[in-house]
């Protein structure tokens, strides 16, 4: 009977119990071996990260997608091993990090990504500081671009030119899901607790931000600031 309720309650692999610790406490240890490809215990604790953050958003979230959020708590498993391991070299890493996500570009798919991804600012704040991960920093930097929601907040993130048009504006790719009610509020929201004024100058953001602030651009004043020099082009 043992081996039966052994077979059938595995114990929990070190990427399970990451994912249990960052959503507990945001403090997790990473292990040495990759995350398995196939983990029930990670998968139902994603389902019920995804669960915990739709309560916490207060707004109707977009479906919750597994192969997106397996996905994503995969590589920022790897990522922060990466970091905090420092016993990769170039190609293992990029091996990694070059893995495309398996579902299109959405809102359901930035959601689902996000459970894990919105800790890309604290583990880029500890790359900054460990001087051996400098090989990944920049594959993080990347990845922190190609997900804006998720990374609201990391000092100094450039966008890329929103097109190869000389003189084009810097923007950050938001198409995905800035049509999206609750991902919006939620973005504008995460540009304002963060005071990151590096999200301004894309219409849509604006105007939702200036609408927040209204008569009360002290509650934001750097924000407000910036708003009013930065040029919006309304579509």
């Amino acid at each position: 009977m043992a081996g039966a309720n052994s077979s059938q309650n595995p114990r929990p692999s070190e990427f399970s119990l990451f994912l249990k610790a960052l959503a507990d406490h945001g403090s997790p240890a990473v292990g040495l071996l990759p995350p398995p490809a196939d983990d029930p215990n990670a998968h139902q604790q994603l389902s019920d990260i995804a669960h915990r953050a739709a309560q916490d958003l207060g707004l109707p979230a977009p479906p919750f997608l597994p192969p997106a959020a397996a996905w994503a708590a995969r590589l920022f498993y790897q990522l922060c091993q990466f970091v905090m391991v420092l016993d990769f070299d170039g190609t293992q890493i990029r091996a990694v990090v070059d893995t495309p996500c398996p579902t299109p570009r959405d809102a359901a798919t930035d959601w689902s990504a996000d459970l894990t991804f919105r800790h890309l600012p604290r583990l880029l704040q500890i790359a900054r500081h460990v001087n051996l991960a400098v090989p990944v920093t920049p594959h993080l930097l990347r990845i922190a671009r190609e997900w804006p929601l998720s990374s609201v907040g990391i000092p100094n993130l450039t966008a890329e030119p929103a097109s190869t048009t000389p003189g084009s504006s810097p923007a950050f790719p938001i198409d995905s899901f800035i049509h999206h009610p609750s991902l919006r509020r939620l973005y504008a929201d995460r540009i304002l607790a963060a005071s990151d004024s590096s999200r301004l100058g894309d219409a849509r953001v604006d105007d939702l931000i200036r609408t927040d602030l209204g008569l009360h651009p002290a509650l934001a004043p750097h924000i407000a600031s910036q708003l009013t020099l930065v040029p919006t082009d309304l579509p």
